[in-house]
């Protein structure tokens, strides 16, 4: 496993954004911000970057309930204590900030909590789902599309991946990766004999740096805002065209 160099060493930026969402409680000790209609049979889960919730990662869930109509839930995983800055720089690299992962959010725990949030909104009314990770919460789109809890997966600037992660995949999956991620084409490109191949897309920001589009990305910057923007977009059109459907 690995990730991107920047995924180690760039501090999030700061952003003055006022989210316009509220915030729920999953279980006893799992919060999560929830935007959109709560009756709304489409919902999508979204999960961040190490930096836990950021205006970025807000502003992103607050574009997509209004564009879509959906119900947008980002689950608190850190429980309010995700990665620092003080921490990044102390740890200098990535075997910390594995291990640090693996003692607060195993895979199968936050596979766990993104279920409960799934039974959540399924009492609300929720029918179907689409999910959206950034960075390392990127890899979670490989692993809920193995299921088919799920219709739709969209992993943007993944980091963490393995060659194991894509294998066994079910629905369709979209990665944006940036310049510092893989190239996920030939994975792609392998998964177009599936029936839901043809609905799954690559595309690079190859003008970017890792965690453009999360709480690395300075929006500020006219041209990180207008990239984050066209991710955005990327995964909003392919979540209305994808979740709810199934394939055989």
């Amino acid at each position: 496993m690995t990730a991107p160099e920047a995924c180690c060493t760039v501090p999030p930026v700061k952003s003055n954004y006022e989210s316009k969402g509220e915030y729920i409680q999953i279980t006893d000790d799992l919060k999560a911000y929830t935007i959109g209609p709560k009756n709304a049979k489409n919902a999508v889960i979204i999960v961040y970057d190490i930096f836990g919730y950021h205006p970025n990662a807000f502003q992103t869930a607050d574009i997509l309930a209004e564009q879509l109509g959906f119900r947008v839930v980002i689950p608190d995983i850190f429980r309010g204590k995700p990665y620092t800055v003080d921490q990044l720089i102390r740890d200098e690299g990535y075997e910390k900030l594995a291990i640090w992962l693996n003692e607060v959010a195993p895979d199968q725990s936050v596979l766990n909590q993104i279920d409960a949030v799934v039974n959540h909104l399924r009492k609300d009314g929720a029918e179907d789902f689409g999910y959206i990770g950034y960075c390392w919460g990127g890899k979670f789109a490989f692993l809920v599309a193995k299921q088919e809890t799920f219709t739709a997966a969209v992993g943007i600037h993944p980091s963490f991946t393995t060659e194991e992660h894509k294998i066994g995949i079910k629905i369709p999956i979209a990665l944006l990766p940036s310049r510092d991620e893989p190239d996920f084409a030939p994975f792609i490109e392998s998964l177009k004999k599936e029936p839901f191949g043809q609905k799954s897309i690559h595309h690079r920001f190859d003008d970017m740096p890792h965690g453009f589009a999360a709480a690395r990305g300075d929006w500020s910057v006219s041209l990180t805002a207008q990239r984050a923007q066209e991710a955005i977009q990327l995964a909003a059109n392919f979540l209305k065209e994808n979740v709810g459907v199934r394939y055989k």
